[in-house]
């Protein structure tokens, strides 16, 4: 299998470079353990830290409060 940066070198007319380095910055957002699970948590309208908390299973407050912020940072969620 090609890597990413494979793709982008091969001038591949599938798969244009901008598609691949847009598909790996959305990777680089929302990678992780914890980023998915909280924003499935999120669209089912459970905007309070607590219930964030009680949604996504085994999750900290302190890792949670962290990956909120990176999300925010990144424009996925607001304040």
């Amino acid at each position: 299998m090609k890597s990413f940066e494979e793709i982008i070198n091969s001038g591949s007319e599938a798969c244009p470079r901008s598609y691949v380095l847009a598909l790996m910055d959305t990777l680089n957002v929302v990678s992780g353990k914890w980023k998915l699970p909280i924003i499935a948590s999120l669209f089912r309208k459970n905007t309070r830290f607590k219930d964030l908390k009680d949604n996504v299973f085994k999750i900290t407050p302190k890792m949670l409060s962290k990956e909120l912020k990176e999300l925010e940072i990144n424009g996925i969620v607001n304040a």
